[in-house]
């Protein structure tokens, strides 16, 4: 049988020798990291592990959470393993695990008591879909495609027959999608293979699935934890149907460790649905073919000329489902020129973490605030006629000869 490998991340030498007995006793092969640079290389360098072992306090660039933060991020993009964290403070980390990561591929566990703590976490790293993530990760590249089109060709019974085995659906698909997007985006040209798979399964044309616009939902947005506070990206569903993106700067929105929330209103941008944006707009006079490549056009429209003339953004792909968010999906025209500002008491009451659905991800989170920014510094002001321009342009352009 071969060994289980875990990534031990722990900067004290008297526990990192502790945890690594403890685990290879348990039957793991383990590979040690002291500090997060020594962490991070071995996540590039080494076969994917099945355990990472994670102190939180670990040592690196930036104090307190922040080395521990960003190797959890790096390892979201590198790994696709569960996260073991050991902590003297249970209810901090808890509190301050990156939200990208699901709830159900991390456990925060206290650090006294290590020969006991370490029984646990060998029994939580068994889950089933742990199992499962293992026999994905493992594979080369190119084969986490392959495993999505075999998906596909199942259908809907396939998928369900893949996930009967797993305790926690939502948290492993979670996981399992942003590894395959990461994959796909590795590898060039996959995803047009991958669509080109769909096309053959479908005779009578091209066929969008259910796992494609889950994927491609899963690497815009993600569901942020419920203890995370507002943050700029945040998306919420109105009361009368409507939504709102938050879009004050993140760092006036930042908590903890003594700081307070400097922004002294919250600051969104009103969207609306884009079945409900076409039907309130004026219809030109035109083919239906120009009209749908018109409201297509609108749907794409990210203002590439740059000018900030564009009023509205496309959200496209935006996860509203109950019990699992990337079940259902609506497409969101946002207005730039709509803006809604509201005092903190008056947005805790209308807009509760029970109104917020998913979050923006980055880049895309950056590419909707350039625009919003590219429309909001040019209202009010005046253009100079071209002609005006052309005219001054002349009186410095050598004749034409």
């Amino acid at each position: 049988m071969i060994a289980r490998l875990a990534l031990v991340i722990e900067d004290d030498p008297d526990d990192r020798t502790e945890i690594t007995n403890g685990l290879i006793s348990s039957g793991f092969a383990v590979i040690q990291a002291s500090d997060s640079s020594e962490a991070q290389n071995s996540l590039d360098n080494l076969p994917a592990a099945d355990l990472i072992v994670l102190d939180w306090f670990i040592e690196g660039s930036g104090p307190g959470d922040v080395p521990a933060q960003k190797l959890v991020e790096y390892i979201l993009r590198n790994c696709f393993a569960p996260i073991a964290i050991l902590t003297s403070d249970v209810v901090h980390a808890a509190d301050n695990v990156p939200s990208e990561l699901p709830a159900a591929f991390f456990k925060v566990f206290g650090k006294f008591e290590l020969e006991t703590v370490l029984g646990t976490i060998d029994e939580w790293s068994q889950k089933k879909e742990f199992h499962l993530a293992r026999e994905v990760a493992k594979t080369n590249n190119k084969a986490v495609g392959r495993v999505a089109w075999e998906l596909v060709r199942s259908g809907e019974t396939g998928i369900a027959g893949w996930l009967s085995a797993i305790d926690d659906v939502q948290g492993f698909l979670e996981m399992f999608l942003r590894f395959t997007a990461r994959e796909l985006q590795l590898e060039g040209g996959v995803l047009e293979r991958f669509e080109e798979e769909i096309k053959a399964i479908d005779s009578k044309g091209k066929a969008t699935v259910q796992l494609l616009l889950r994927m491609l939902s899963m690497d815009r947005y993600y569901v942020p934890s419920k203890l995370s506070p507002p943050m700029c990206g945040d998306v919420y569903r109105l009361s009368d149907g409507s939504f709102a993106i938050m879009v004050n700067p993140a760092c006036d929105l930042m908590t903890g460790h003594g700081r307070i929330r400097r922004a002294a209103q919250a600051c969104l941008l009103t969207a609306s649905t884009f079945s409900k944006f076409v039907s309130e707009t004026k219809i030109p006079d035109t083919s239906r073919e120009k009209l749908v490549k018109y409201f297509v056009s609108l749907l794409k429209n990210q203002d590439t000329t740059g000018t900030g003339l564009a009023r509205v953004y496309s959200m496209p792909l935006v996860p509203t489902g109950t019990k699992d968010p990337y079940s259902d999906f609506v497409d969101l025209v946002v207005h730039l020129d709509k803006v809604l500002v509201i005092d903190w008491g008056e947005f805790d009451e209308k807009l509760p973490e029970s109104r917020r659905i998913v979050r923006l991800d980055s880049p895309y989170l950056e590419a909707l605030l350039r625009q919003y920014s590219l429309f909001a510094n040019r209202i009010g002001l005046r253009d100079i006629p071209d002609d005006v321009l052309e005219n001054r342009a002349k009186l410095v352009l050598p004749p034409v000869k």
